[in-house]
């Protein structure tokens, strides 16, 4: 069974490969693709959406003779998945959503208005961004992967280990001057930090993230007819926005096909701080598809 896995924003495709194994040895066969901007995917032009990365996904599928695939995303990845589905829906016969394309983005930003205005002009709880991703350069790949750990892995519950400093690694590329930076444009990509937190600063984002919150789940699966795994990190809720009422909603309007799944005292990335429990789910969510819809 094809797995198509999109990663969350600023990471890679390397996001899924400690678990290729084992979800091989399942009856899957995993494809990660880091998207245009990302990784080594280098681009002039910064005007691409959500749906321009769905649009890759199906160019891949074609390219790769992959009729239509189980289609795995984390946060940015399950909006892509959710674009994919709404533009080419015959084309996934299941789906797995982890803490992203199951709720609408400008949710969020409104959750962190209102944030910002109990706190009367306090430090907002929300955690402080990654300041100036671009702007920082390592004489080391090793050094990079430290401050990487250190930015983007410190609310995890797993301990750090090989397996997440070899991840690290994949958040860097060496620049024109030999030295190492992250591999992705934040100013070019998404803009400010301010407008992303402004709800209703839409018309002052790039594309991608504005194209972001025009995807609408209510809309988008209203015709529902595949599995859906749908997993709820819960463990980040008092910093960031409880996701778990819309995602409950979502799941009662389609009871036979969505399995809703929370993960308790887990950070907003999921899968890796539990691999034994994503992996039990992805296991499920295998058993749920109907394996005869197309022809492999």
């Amino acid at each position: 069974m094809p797995l198509i896995w999109l990663h969350g924003y600023g990471s890679t495709a390397f996001e899924i490969a400690e678990f290729a194994p084992e979800l091989n040895s399942m009856g899957y066969h995993v494809y990660a693709i880091t998207y245009r901007g990302h990784g080594h995917s280098r681009v002039s032009d910064y005007e691409f959406s959500v749906y321009t990365i769905a649009d890759d996904i199906a160019e891949f599928m074609r390219l790769r003779e992959i009729p239509c695939a189980t289609i795995g995303g984390w946060s940015l990845g399950g909006v892509v998945a959710s674009a994919f589905f709404s533009s080419y829906e015959h084309r996934a016969n299941a789906l797995a959503l982890v803490d992203g394309g199951a709720i609408w983005a400008q949710l969020l930003s409104e959750a962190y208005a209102v944030m910002q205005e109990k706190n009367d002009g306090a430090e907002t709880q929300q955690p402080a961004p990654v300041s100036d991703p671009v702007k920082k350069v390592f004489d080391s790949r090793l050094d990079g992967a430290r401050w990487v750990a250190d930015a983007y892995f410190s609310d995890y519950v797993r301990p750090f280990d090989d397996v997440l400093l070899a991840y690290a690694y994949s958040f860097l590329v060496k620049n024109e001057a030999e030295r190492w930076e992250l591999h992705y444009d934040h100013a070019q990509i998404m803009g400010s930090w301010a407008d992303l937190d402004d709800p209703v600063g839409s018309h002052r984002l790039k594309l991608l993230p504005r194209s972001h919150r025009s995807v609408l789940p209510e809309v988008i699966y209203r015709n529902l007819d595949i599995p859906m795994l749908l997993i709820d990190p819960t463990g980040d809720d008092e910093k960031l926005f409880s996701r778990s009422p819309e995602y409950r909603r979502l799941a009662q309007q389609h009871s036979r096909w969505i399995e809703y799944v929370e993960y308790p005292d887990t950070p907003h990335a999921a899968h890796l701080n539990r691999p034994d429990w994503f992996l039990r789910d992805m296991k499920s969510l295998l058993g749920r598809t109907d394996k005869e819809s197309c022809d492999y």
